[in-house]
């Protein structure tokens, strides 16, 4: 930040709300104009791009914890190995999916990675004793 700036204080102010916020909302916009008024609009518009690849990037972070403590918690509970011995099923579900036993056969991998995952995620489930999910069926 160059000290030089008129409103130095104010501006690294507006920075700093600007960052500590989670979504693109009424409190962000303010802040963008705001910073627009002592700083101009190009630079309100390089904020905003910033603001935009850092969010993504924490996005992207806080995802990546998420799937870590899911696959540690798999490992503990050894679910791969319990997966193994259900490959048979797993490989039915799949097809099922994939669209093998319709006419015309659609060949819809997504589908049918989606019948293995939920059938992954039920064993998930069971192994760990939740019979219904907060907010879903059960």
């Amino acid at each position: 930040m160059n000290p030089e700036v008129d409103d130095c204080e104010k501006v690294v102010e507006a920075l700093q709300k600007i960052f500590a916020c989670r979504l693109l909302d009424e409190t962000v916009e303010k802040l963008l104009d705001e910073l627009k008024v002592l700083t101009g609009q190009e630079t309100s518009k390089a904020v905003l791009m910033m603001w935009l690849e850092w969010r993504n990037a924490v996005k992207k972070l806080e995802l990546n914890e998420q799937a870590c403590v899911v696959l540690k918690t798999a490992r503990s509970k050894r679910l791969y190995c319990k997966s193994r011995k259900q490959r048979e099923i797993i490989k039915e579900l799949f097809d099922i999916g994939f669209g093998l036993y319709e006419p015309g056969t659609k060949c819809d991998f997504q589908r049918g990675a989606e019948n293995a995952f939920m059938y992954g995620y039920l064993m998930g489930m069971k192994a760990d004793g939740v019979t219904a999910v907060k907010g879903g069926a059960a």
